[in-house]
Parts: structure tokens; sequence; C-alpha cells
């Protein structure tokens, strides 16, 4: 099996199983020799800044000297962004290798619910991490966590849980409290677990609810522990507890996202690990993370972000109305069907001086013209083009110096949008 047959594999599985549960992702690890019980893990679940989250601890980690890996869905650029050792992707040939391998498992299990894709994706993390040896894993919840098939880890160093908000409902539930049950449900019995700042008041009733039930060791991200002294299109700079540190993700809701991993290591360090100061310094001003308010031009100034959610266009609308409020803005934005447009659209075009509607390269994305329909009622200049190409193109052609391209929306369109913007710069 070479890398295109093992990305078809994984993709051509089901997405998600028949029925909820842990009880295929536990079957595939114990037939490849459980994996995952040699493996230290910090759990992160959350709606907003998980991922973020992840990867500011694994960075931090990784400055401190310990052999990191990171697991993360989804991806913005390529498949192997999901699996990574000290910020290197996995490799084709060891995607290929161990999917081949894990295949042949999954085709001796007969069973009417077969593994899903996160499910392998998983499995496949699991083998990598533990074939080369890594110290310990920073784990990103899928969706949701009580069911996810990352909870199946027996007990993790720190569970984490980020800002909750309503997103997935159709999985989840349509309420706060019922998002809070299904996330909540990576807290072991007797873990340490961080909650970050910025939870609904509903959401934080459950949380502490349920790790009173699991006698879990409950600690705040507590936003009176970190001052931010600046904060600019170059990143934040911040105090905490004493200490200064330079934030390179950017937007106040990454300091909130620094808070959470600084309370997390201060865990960590309790438990024996060593994450001195300068480390985590080091880590929050060298993480990177595709897709979250990320620079990728600087003259054109040129932003690319994911925000999907009501939570995340917020966080998008309070960085712009900050950080870029000298700026002309320029949009660029496409929406998956399922996920709250109205709301984002209405946000990012009524700021815009030029909205142009796009469309991802997905089955779940909304059309353009329909973004473009709901834009039109906040916008003057609203623009729909045959292709995105050609959108983008146009829109980078027409930039001043006091403009800003922000592309938005759905992680699914950005990898594309990134491909196409570096190139038009560069013809």
């Amino acid at each position: 099996m070479n890398y295109e047959e093992a990305l078809e594999y994984i993709h051509n599985t089901l997405r998600f199983g028949s029925k909820p549960g842990l009880e295929r992702v536990a079957l595939l690890l114990e037939k490849m020799g459980n994996p995952h019980k040699s493996l230290k893990f910090v759990h992160v679940a959350g709606t907003s800044g998980k991922g973020s989250t992840a990867a500011m601890l694994a960075a931090c980690l990784e400055a401190a000297g310990y052999k990191t890996g990171l697991y993360i869905s989804p991806f913005v650029e390529r498949f192997n962004e999901r699996i990574q050792i000290n910020h290197q992707n996995i490799s084709d040939d060891d995607l290929a290798e161990l999917t081949s391998e894990v295949k042949e498992i999954i085709d001796t299990i007969q069973t009417d619910d077969p593994p899903t894709e996160f499910t392998i994706i998983t499995a496949l993390a699991m083998l990598h991490f533990f074939r080369k040896q890594v110290d310990i894993v920073v784990l990103e919840v899928g969706l949701g966590g009580r069911y996810d098939a990352t909870n199946i880890i027996d007990f993790p160093e720190v569970a984490v849980i980020t800002p909750l908000s309503l997103d997935h409902t159709e999985f989840l539930g349509s309420t706060v409290d019922k998002i809070a049950y299904e996330k909540g449900g990576i807290i072991k019995q007797g873990c340490d677990v961080v909650i970050s700042s910025g939870q609904p008041e509903e959401g934080m009733e459950v949380l502490l609810s349920i790790a009173k039930e699991k006698k879990a060791v409950v600690h705040l991200a507590n936003e009176s522990d970190i001052e931010t002294i600046s904060m600019d299109l170059l990143g934040s700079e911040v105090v905490y507890k004493g200490c200064s540190y330079y934030v390179s993700l950017l937007g106040a809701h990454q300091i909130q996202n620094a808070l959470t991993a600084l309370t997390v290591i201060e865990i960590l360090n309790g438990k024996g690990y060593s994450i001195n100061s300068e480390a985590a310094s080091t880590g929050l001003r060298d993480v990177k993370w595709n897709g979250r308010l990320e620079i990728i031009s600087q003259k054109p100034l040129v932003l690319l972000d994911g925000a999907h959610n009501r939570a995340k266009i917020s966080a998008l609308i309070s960085s712009v109305d900050s950080l870029l409020k000298e700026k002309r803005l320029v949009v660029a934005m496409g929406m998956s069907a399922d996920k709250e447009y109205g709301f984002a659209v209405e946000e990012l075009a009524s700021r815009s001086d030029k909205f142009y509607a796009l469309r991802a390269n997905t089955h779940r994305a909304l059309p353009a013209e329909k973004i473009a329909e709901v834009a039109q009622m906040h916008c003057k200049s609203v623009f729909l083009h045959d292709s995105m190409e050609e959108a983008l193109t146009v829109a980078l052609g027409e930039l001043g110096d006091d403009d800003c391209l922000v592309v938005c929306g759905s992680l699914y369109l950005l990898g594309d949008a990134k491909k196409i913007i570096l190139k038009t710069l560069v013809m």
C-alpha cells in the first residue's frame, strides 16, 4: 500500500459508526497489542481553543526536551498534520506502512459495526507514537469526548476542557449543558482536570458536577493570574505569575489558551516533569498553528482563520476589531452548510469594505451564492466568481497598502486558499 492508497482507504471508511461507544476502538487497539496503554497523555476537549491549546502544550513540552506526540483534527494543508512528533508530521511512508498493517488487522475482525474513519486514524496515531517511543502525547478530542475514540485512554496526566459553546449540536446536544456532559466525559476517576476561563455558567456547573462525582482534582485557569502587556499583529506580551511570555498566536483568545497551557504545565511539573519558564516561553513564542489568524503574507497583508462556529467567529471579530482597526477589511469567506452561517456572514460582511463569497471543496459546503445573498444585506460591495481561484486572484490584485485580506470560514477551504494565494503572490 502506498501513500495515496492509504488515504483512499482511510477516507472511504464510515465517518460515523452506527452506534456511539468505544467498543470499536477498544477491539481494534486490543488486536494491535494495546499500544496506548504504554503511553502518557494530556487529553484536550472543548469547543473552541482545544487545537491551539494542544499545539501550545506540545511546543512547550518539546522545548523542555520531551519527545512529544501531537494528535489533532482536522488538518488544513495535508492529512499528515494530524499525527506529529516534535512538530514533524508523520511521513508518507510511515503512514502507508501503518495503514497497511492496520487494514490487515481490521480485515480479520468479524463485526457488523466496523471501525470508523476517526477510529482508524486514532489507532494509527497510537501505534505510531508507541513505535517512536514518545515521552508524552498531547491528544486532542475529535468530537465531543465521552464517546470519542481518543477517550479509550485509561488515565491522563491532565484532562483539559477549553471553552464550551454550541457546535455539532446534531451529535452532542442542543444546549451547552448537554455539550458539557459530553466533553466532560474525558474526566477520569481521580484525575487532574484543568478548566479554561470563559466557560458559560451552565457548562461550568456540569463540568464541576462530573469532576465531583469522579473525585477529580479541579484546577481553574484564573484570568487574574495573567496580565496582557501588549497585543498586535506580531503577537502578545503577557506576564503570568511574575514571568514574562510572548505568545506568537494572534488575538486575545490565544492569551486565554496560553493561560490554560501554563496552568497545565504547572500541574505536570508537580507530577515530576521539568518544564521551566524558559522552555514554556520558548514554546509559546515558537508555536505554529495553521489557519488560526495565520499571517501568510505581510505585503499585501493576508490572514487565514478557520472560524466556523459562533464562539470562533466572535473571537475572530474581536481580533479584527482590535488588531486591524487601522486597515480596510477585505473578506473572502466560505462556510459549511451545517454551521451558523447567517451570524458569521453578517458579522464579517458588516465590517468589510469588500466581500468575496467562496465555496469550499467539500460536499458539506454552503453554495457561494447563498453566502453572497446574506452578505449583500450587510455590505455594499459583494463579489461572486466562478471559482475560488478566480475570486482570490481578483481580491489580491485589488489590495492596497491599507487593506487586509481575511480568508475565513470553513477549515476545509483554507488549505486550497493558501495554495492559491501563495501561488498568485509569486507570479
